[in-house]
């Protein structure tokens, strides 16, 4: 096992709106992470389906 030491960037989000098989969707999005390094430490997101 390693032990990874990162500088998390401070927080920006932004809002987008989008259409998925005609239902709305909205994303709510840390876009400061576009450029981030390691992403595999990361790697998760979160969906709500009806």
């Amino acid at each position: 096992m390693t032990d990874n030491k990162v500088l998390i960037p401070e927080e920006f989000y932004s809002v987008l709106n989008f259409k998925q098989n005609d239902f709305p969707g909205v994303a709510v999005v840390n876009t400061a992470l576009k450029e981030f390094e390691p992403k595999i430490e990361f790697d998760w997101q979160l969906g709500l389906l009806n």
